[in-house]
């Protein structure tokens, strides 16, 4: 696999993000992640927004790898299903959970296969339409993850060492604007996005 370093862009070429313009002097991932973003300067505000949009997708994968150790038993993404399940009020269907955790309806139904076989699932057809599958966490699945509950928090304390109220506070913060400019710019691309994708 080809690490950041090793990604370049060639000399002075331009990296563009939305309507913004980077001029990289050789390398502008090696500056951005490399020690001289840290040595000698400060990054600018573009430089800084340019760093957080990458480092998002390198956590991303880096978080799921973390999780993934975690627990043999549960992957991250089954996980976040579990976690999207009981969020709702009644049991989803499939499509709705889906659309909350960001799957798509295919991995969804994988993933719901998957945990129905270990017990840690019940699906139904709806009430109202016969095609639609509702999911349930059962018994099994609440007294499992009420077991390493105490083990989630120590991860997550890990995860977030060295911040206070006020970093964590800030992070929220900018991850909810983050978020809802993102909700808006996939409104205002009508052509390619549906509503279900907006939840």
């Amino acid at each position: 696999m080809i690490g950041v370093s090793e990604m370049t862009c060639g000399p002075s070429s331009t990296i563009r993000i939305g309507c913004a313009r980077v001029i990289d002097k050789g390398n502008m991932l090696h500056n951005l992640y490399g020690k001289h973003s840290h040595e000698g300067r400060r990054m600018n505000e573009l430089e800084q927004k340019a760093y957080i949009f990458a480092t998002i997708f390198t956590l991303s994968n880096k978080l799921q790898m973390l999780g993934d150790r975690f627990d043999e038993n549960i992957t991250t993404k089954q996980w976040l299903f579990i976690v999207g399940v009981s969020v709702f009020e009644k049991p989803p269907m499939v499509g709705e959970l889906a659309n909350f955790v960001g799957y798509s309806r295919q991995n969804a139904k994988r993933i719901a296969a998957v945990l129905q076989r270990r017990g840690y699932v019940n699906l139904s057809d709806d009430e109202h339409d016969a095609r639609a599958l509702r999911i349930e966490l059962t018994p099994k699945c609440k007294q499992y993850f009420q077991r390493r509950e105490q083990r989630e928090i120590d991860f997550l304390e890990r995860i977030f060492a060295g911040f206070d109220a006020g970093s964590t506070r800030g992070l929220y913060t900018g991850l909810t604007m983050l978020k809802q400019n993102i909700i808006e710019i996939m409104k205002s691309d009508k052509g390619t996005i549906s509503e279900e994708d907006l939840v």
